[in-house]
This record gives C-alpha cells, structure tokens and sequence, in this order.
C-alpha cells in the first residue's frame, strides 16, 4: 500500500505471490471479502483462528482512524520480529 496501491490491489498481489499457500488463501479471502464491500477488520475476524485478536482489533482501530496503512505496516514489523526469534 505504502507504494501506492490500493488495499485490494495490494491483497491480489500478495495472493499471486503466494499462491497456493496458506498466505495466498488468506489474502484471496481477505480481498474477495473487501471487494464485496465488508471492512478489512470484519474479514479478518471472520476467518478466526488465521489472525489474532489483537491484530484484528489494530486493523478496526486503523479503518476508523484512517491510518490503516501504518497499522498494517507496524503489524507486519511486529510478525517479521517474532519470526526472526
């Protein structure tokens, strides 16, 4: 999104690239749901146990402060962090 992107562009994107993979589904899922008009946050929440609670409620609280973006972002960073320990 940071170059530009759309959210559902940016989520077609990430499902071609990991098509296949639970990932890929995952995304495939998250932008045919946010195609169909429902809010990211609501997507997420819906597919249960793939995303946490915490970063559900982050993604509501970026959608209605309008800093979805850098929400998504400092997720992102947060994940790569606790993967790399």
């Amino acid at each position: 999104m940071g170059a530009g992107l759309s959210l559902t562009q940016a989520l077609h994107l990430l499902a071609e690239q990991e098509k296949g993979r639970p990932l890929g589904q995952a995304a495939e899922f998250l932008r045919e749901s946010v195609t169909a008009g429902r809010n990211l946050s609501d997507a997420m929440q819906q597919m249960g146990q793939s995303f946490p609670p915490v970063a559900v409620a982050l993604a509501r609280a970026g959608e209605a402060s309008g800093a979805l973006e850098q929400v998504l972002q400092a997720l992102t960073e947060q994940v790569e962090a606790e993967q790399d320990l």
